[in-house]
């Protein structure tokens, strides 16, 4: 059993790390993903056009209004990124 405390108090070095990613994202082959997305309904106000009656359809008038709807809306989880392992 490896011993925790000696684990909890190792320090990361972040400049080397960074280092590492450059180097990584310069050399790899392959071109980056696309985003992650996933959509949620969300309620939003929404234009919509309204037509007032008139005599036989004559004289009628459209004007917009705000309405609150529900929505798909996309959210980006995860940007543009390289994929290093992919197991499937």
């Amino acid at each position: 059993m490896p011993d925790l405390a000696q684990y909890h108090v190792t320090q990361i070095d972040w400049a080397k790390l960074r280092r590492y990613a450059q180097r990584v994202a310069r050399e790899t082959k392959l071109p980056p993903s696309g985003p992650v997305t996933r959509t949620e309904r969300v309620e939003k106000d929404v234009p919509v056009e309204k037509k007032t009656g008139g005599f036989f359809g004559f004289g009628a008038r459209t004007r917009t209004v705000m309405e609150r709807r529900k929505v798909e809306e996309a959210i980006e989880v995860v940007g543009s990124h390289w994929v290093l392992n992919r197991q499937y």
